[in-house]
Formats: structure tokens, sequence, C-alpha cells
């Protein structure tokens, strides 16, 4: 498994652990840049901009108001 991060900056990077929030795999020195962002021992989220899935076709159909 790759390092997430390095791989979105298109470098190959071995992971050595997981983010506890959304389960990337991280290199050293990502996890290690990751328990920097603490306060006080708590974490309140995740750093890792993961990308949304895009809305289904019928998702967007079904919450469009229909004009009468």
């Amino acid at each position: 498994m790759d390092c997430y991060v390095c791989a979105c900056d298109g470098k190959e990077e071995r992971a050595v652990a997981l983010c506890r929030f959304c389960s990337v795999g991280l290199c050293m020195m990502h996890l290690a840049e990751a328990q920097t962002h603490t306060q006080g021992g708590m974490r309140y989220r995740c750093h890792h901009h993961l990308p949304q899935p895009a809305k289904a076709e019928s998702d967007a159909r079904a919450s469009t108001p229909v004009a009468e």
C-alpha cells in the first residue's frame, strides 16, 4: 500500500500506518505530520482531502424540483 498524500503528489512511498479517521495509508513522514495536528491530545478532524464521489444522475433528478 502506498502513502495517499505522496501518491497525490505523484510520488511512491510505502505506507506504514492508516489514518484513524479516513483510513488512507500514510508514510512515516506524513504519519508524524498527522500527529502534530492535535490540540491537547484531541484531534477534531482529518486533514486529508479525499475526492468526493460524483452524484448519480438519478439522485440529481430526484432532488430537482418539478415545475407545475
